[in-house]
């Protein structure tokens, strides 16, 4: 039976691609679907459930309309519900959060669908991938540029200490470049942090971009990449994927491995 489905975008664009994706999967699963959005008091309402307002590095209206997606604002009724789960989060209780994706839909969910969604529980196989080809052609990705370095994307800056890459993960990075005789080009958006963790020599560099979907392009024409837990770097690997035959690496801790095959660094040739 098809059933009604409002997907609520929230967050920085990494987060609004995966909830995106969330949107394909219920369309997948045969229900109608619209993609709430919140135009109005946007930084006012952030405040209030905690979050960070960041500047989008991509359109995400040019996805929506290359997805064919319908939009519309997230009425007052919705809004207040989003705040009260946001409340009901903080307190430990995530019944409405991030439901599975083959949850039967409570009042609540029919209402509004809230959640970050990033594991194979909450999207089906072809959704990610969807969002994947909706971006390669929004930003002209071709398959003919491959970056000949060992691609490694740090981020520093507010990413909480536990999930910055570690020394080990630098090793078995340099250890890889030396075996294939390549030369390790970073991105990143903290360089300093990343100067800390690598020693930056002739073997090591920083990519100059000027933006941060200069690095998203440059990540995306990578041949072998290795990759911080980060969404941006996520999506970039699903670009790399799907555009050219990547090699991807990350930490052991990498949160996504459920939606993109990721190899064993240390078993690599």
């Amino acid at each position: 039976m098809s059933i009604v489905k409002n997907v609520f975008l929230m967050g920085g664009v990494g987060n609004q691609l995966f909830q995106i994706a969330r949107a394909c999967s219920h369309r997948d699963n045969g229900h109608d679907v619209y993609i709430l959005k919140l135009s109005r008091h946007t930084k006012l309402i952030y405040r209030l459930i905690g979050f960070t307002f960041h500047d989008d590095w991509v359109d995400i209206e040019k996805v929506l309309c290359k997805l064919s997606f319908k939009t519309k604002e997230i009425s007052y009724k919705q809004m207040l519900i989003l705040i009260f789960l946001f409340m009901m989060r903080k307190l430990g209780i995530n019944k409405y959060f991030d439901t599975k994706i083959d949850e039967a839909p409570n009042f609540l969910n029919k209402l509004i669908d809230v959640g970050y969604f990033q594991s194979s529980k909450h999207l089906t196989s072809n959704a990610v991938e969807d969002v994947g080809h909706a971006l390669i052609d929004i930003l002209n990705i071709s398959s003919d540029t491959d970056n000949s370095s060992m691609v490694l994307h740090i981020r520093g800056g507010d990413f909480s200490e536990t999930d910055r890459l570690k020394d080990h993960d630098i090793k078995k990075v340099k250890d890889l470049a030396q075996r294939r005789n390549l030369q390790i080009k970073i991105v990143t958006n903290d360089k300093i942090f990343a100067k800390q963790v690598t020693g930056i020599n002739e073997n090591i560099s920083i990519n100059n971009s000027n933006s941060a979907l200069d690095d998203f392009i440059f990540l995306s024409g990578s041949k072998l990449l290795f990759l911080s837990n980060s969404t941006f770097a996520f999506w970039a690997a699903i670009v790399a994927s799907l555009s050219r035959n990547t090699e991807l690496f990350a930490s052991d801790n990498f949160p996504y491995k459920s939606l993109v095959k990721i190899k064993d660094i240390g078993s690599s040739i």
